[in-house]
């Protein structure tokens, strides 16, 4: 069984809903907490390569694909043009 944080820390939700419905705003700030620290973290190392992609991916892939996973997005199906 994978370990999801969200059911040890609200037991009492049974669905990403209900999870958000009640713990929305606690929910969201502790990801804003957690993107800044990391924002901050990142200022702190001296870049020898690939700044601007892992900067870009901390700064925009996280939250981005947090908040998909968050609003229950549903991921696209690939078509042949996509392969």
């Amino acid at each position: 069984k994978s370990y999801n944080p969200f059911y040890y820390a609200f037991p009492n939700n049974r669905t990403i809903g209900e999870l958000l419905r009640e713990n929305g705003k606690e929910i969201s700030f502790i990801f804003a907490d957690i993107f800044a620290s990391l924002n901050e973290a990142l200022k702190s190392i001296k870049w020898k390569f690939n700044h601007d992609l892992i900067d870009n991916i901390i700064t925009k892939g996280l939250p981005a694909t947090t908040m998909k996973i968050m609003r229950g997005d549903k991921k696209k199906k690939k078509t042949e043009a996509d392969k």
